[in-house]
């Protein structure tokens, strides 16, 4: 088996309303979560995904995203610029001379970001019906690694709790070797399986590690 290294990502807060059984959660509203596209397609269409679907058509992962019936929890750009950045950082100090960049990736460890790729899909479907608040624990596409998927309330304003109604939102959790981040947006059905989208790491609660997502 190829080995993974760990990179730690920061989770930050979002703004998530309460939402119908059906519906899915994106940037605190519902909306429909059917469309009529593929999962790569739709990260296509989302500037928030450009330097994920380069790398991935450049590492030849689209059959793993587009594959029928898997669910997707996808990383943002967010977390590959934390993932560059952490990688320079270790070149940097190594040799000033030199830099890391995306085409560092792409060139040096692009079989195992393909890897890495592989931990964040699960070859099953994911409707809300079948989360539960414990966690539950599921297979990934990378041999001997295994991911716990939780539906947990949260009683946070940050969130979107609202002590005037008091409804208590409900956020999808995705856990792997100990690390755990939440979902910002959860649930879409594409044509070929389901999307999730991890939480950008932007430094909300400095320090806690919350996802893992690494290269050879």
């Amino acid at each position: 088996m190829k080995k993974i290294l760990g990179l730690t990502i920061l989770a930050a807060g979002l703004f998530l309303g309460a939402c119908k059984k059906d519906d899915y959660i994106i940037g605190g509203g519902t909306h429909n979560p059917k469309v009529d596209m593929s999962t790569l397609d739709y990260l296509r269409k989302n500037p928030l995904f450009d330097t994920l679907c380069m790398i991935i058509d450049k590492t030849g992962s689209a059959d793993l995203i587009n594959e029928a019936g898997i669910s997707f929890f996808a990383p943002t750009d967010y977390h590959i610029k934390a993932l560059i950045d952490a990688r320079h950082t270790r070149v940097v100090a190594a040799d000033a001379r030199k830099q890391y960049t995306v085409d560092s990736l792409i060139k040096y460890h692009g079989q195992g970001f393909k890897d890495s790729i592989r931990i964040h899909i699960l070859k099953r479907s994911f409707p809300y019906s079948a989360l539960k608040e414990e966690r539950q624990t599921f297979a990934t596409t990378f041999p001997g690694v295994s991911a716990d998927i939780s539906y947990r309330e949260v009683k946070k304003e940050e969130y979107g709790y609202n002590p005037a109604t008091g409804i208590f939102p409900r956020i999808v959790y995705y856990r792997i070797k100990n690390l755990e981040t939440y979902c910002q947006t959860s649930g879409i059905i594409t044509n070929t399986g389901m999307l999730f989208v991890l939480q950008n790491p932007d430094g909300f609660e400095a320090g806690k590690p919350t996802l893992y997502f690494g290269i050879n």
